[in-house]
């Protein structure tokens, strides 16, 4: 929630893919950099190293945010007057604390249909985040230091598209493209995508091949972060730290649900493939809900 109302106050729509993706690449390599450098700790100086050692990290990042990082534009003094103009144009003004109107946030469609989008598409995150290693040792015959490493390759898939959505997103936006038509795109081209790659890769015959439709249905997700995502920053700037906060709640319970639930389809039916194809299908509603309901336009001041 901070980061989003952070980007919020620091950016014009025109620009807030690319910051995006820039923050959200952070996890997606993180995630398999991790936990390759972590097997690498503990193999070589001990478990406790792991925790030693990503701990200091954390620290002697949160000192370098505290000391370089400011709240708003108008409290950093490196940036001139005609960018805090600019700034200023595209955020809510600063005025004295008022509640959040959670009623009116809750009971908005545009609101929900961010949450919808924003759970299908971390359905298959975490199917994959949970999952992919052991149908790359069960299935595809890899051996078990192999699929650790093959399942961190859609991460990486993942962190270079999100760079090539956002850039043509924002590239869209400065053309003079509507905002609500590109981030309708996004999403749509996001959840498509990984749809498509999502249905055949029950059908790959080899393990290069299931890599490369597991590679490709993550990079394709990474269009969901020009798409539903930003619109948090639009539809409700001065909340958007709450609101971003609501979705990220709900829109994570596939972390609780699909994991699992795919676990019991897998030991029901030997096979991932139905795993697979219910998260092509979940694809699918948040591609007719989105389209429904999205919109990039203010609807709560």
């Amino acid at each position: 929630p901070a980061t989003y109302a952070l980007i919020g106050r620091w950016s014009v729509a025109s620009d807030r893919a690319r910051l995006l993706a820039i923050v959200v690449s952070g996890a997606t390599l993180g995630a398999p950099g991790g936990l390759m450098i972590s097997g690498w700790l503990v193999e070589h100086a001990g478990w406790q190293t792991a925790f030693y050692s990503f701990g200091a990290v954390g620290l002697a990042w949160a000192s370098f945010w505290l000391l370089r990082t400011h709240g708003n534009p108008d409290e950093d003094p490196r940036i001139g007057e005609a960018e805090k103009d600019l700034l200023a144009e595209s955020r809510v003004s600063r005025e004295a604390k008022v509640a959040v109107p959670w009623k009116k946030i809750i009971s908005h469609p545009a609101i929900w249909a961010i949450i919808i989008a924003k759970f299908c598409a971390l359905w298959t995150v975490y199917v994959f985040l949970a999952w992919l290693p052991s149908y790359f040792s069960a299935i595809q015959g890899i051996s078990v230091a192999g699929s650790g490493l093959f399942a961190a390759l859609p991460w990486i898939a993942m962190s270079a598209m999100l760079y090539v959505a956002s850039w043509r997103a924002d590239g869209m936006i400065r053309l003079g493209r509507d905002v609500t038509y590109v981030r309708k795109l996004m999403q749509s081209i996001g959840l498509l995508g990984s749809t498509v790659f999502l249905l055949l890769v029950p059908f790959a015959g080899s393990a290069l091949t299931a890599v490369t439709l597991t590679c490709l249905a993550m990079g394709m997700l990474a269009f969901c972060y020009s798409g539903a995502d930003p619109t948090v920053m639009e539809v409700a700037p001065r909340y958007s730290g709450s609101i971003t906060g609501l979705v990220g709640t709900i829109g994570n319970l596939p972390g609780i649900i699909a994991i699992p639930l795919i676990g019991l389809i897998v030991d029901s039916t030997g096979s991932y493939s139905s795993g697979f194809v219910l998260a092509a299908a979940i694809n699918v509603v948040g591609i007719v809900v989105w389209l429904k309901f999205g919109t990039a336009r203010k609807i709560i001041d």
